[in-house]
């Protein structure tokens, strides 16, 4: 279980658990969203204070900061597609891959320069292996080259705000 700072883990199918303090350091960390690879290997991304990629091999006893990003408010979500490629999108807009597990990450848009983005709060594939991202002020975005080109949909629905996209 991923609180906002802290990690919990069972060893009894979730019957009782163990709280791990400080995974991440001594600065306080949200933790937002996680991809797992196996038992020991997984990725969490880190919102509100600052975006964050921590990667752990050991079943979360130690850490490894991959990127990070200070002036972005946060990664709302991460996506994994079957290929291996990792997608992320953040409070600030900004729409990163990685090609290679999470070790580097490309980040495609750069939005806090760009001020016509808004929140994107979501980000996920169709079966057919088209990414999308949405958030607030009715965007919508797709892409339909594993996230380095980005397209806003013409006639997105009418909501002020998405908060899931499924398939």
């Amino acid at each position: 279980i991923l609180d906002h700072f802290t990690t919990f883990r069972t060893f009894d199918g979730g019957l009782t658990w163990i709280e791990k303090h400080g995974a991440f350091g001594s600065s306080p960390i949200y933790q937002q969203e996680a991809v797992f690879y196996s038992n020991d290997h997984r990725i969490v991304i880190v919102g509100i204070e600052g975006a964050q990629i921590w990667e752990t091999f050991d079943d979360g006893e130690n850490w490894t900061l991959h990127y990070e990003r200070l002036n972005t408010g946060g990664y709302m979500d991460i996506d994994q597609r079957p290929d291996g490629t990792l997608n992320i999108c953040s409070s600030d807009g900004d729409l990163l891959t990685s090609f290679d597990q999470g070790q580097t990450w490309i980040n495609y848009t750069l939005s806090p320069t760009d001020l016509e983005r808004d929140v994107l709060r979501t980000i996920t594939q169709t079966p057919g292996g088209t990414l999308w991202a949405g958030g607030q002020r009715n965007g919508l975005l797709y892409s339909e080259d594993h996230g380095e080109s980005w397209n806003m949909l013409d006639t997105p629905p009418d909501i002020d705000t998405i908060h899931t996209i499924d398939f």
